[in-house]
């Protein structure tokens, strides 16, 4: 087994390739906000490790680093694109390198609230 995983390792793509294909991902999910490109390298490198733990062998490495990466380009788009609460633990990393990064989320007020304000005299 060591032999086959040092060849998957030798033949997996390099974390410059895998950021490439995030930048790319990113923008085929509609996210606007500029990442800077340590985020964009830290997503690359969660997708890397995600998809070393989750290779199986009916499945391409390549296919899984890129299904990977689609999914971390999805997350990036909800958390900059709504004001969803994520609160499943296996978002957590994700959450990690967003905060790390400064990702910004938009917010929404769930009720307008408007107060009077009355003037106060002075004398």
């Amino acid at each position: 087994m060591k032999l086959i995983d040092s060849a998957i390792r030798a033949f997996a793509p390099s974390l410059a390739l895998t950021t490439e294909w995030m930048r790319e991902e990113l923008v085929r999910c509609g996210v606007t906000v500029h990442l800077s490109d340590g985020c964009l390298e830290a997503l690359a490198s969660n997708a890397r490790d995600a998809a070393r733990r989750t290779h199986t062998a009916d499945e391409p490495h390549v296919a899984c680093v890129k299904r990977q990466i689609a999914a971390r380009a999805r997350f990036v788009q909800l958390w900059t694109g709504t004001d969803e609460k994520f609160d499943r633990a296996e978002w957590n990393e994700l959450i990690e390198i967003c905060r790390r990064y400064v990702l910004p989320r938009p917010w929404k007020v769930s009720e307008p609230v408007a107060r009077e304000v009355s003037e106060v005299s002075t004398g």
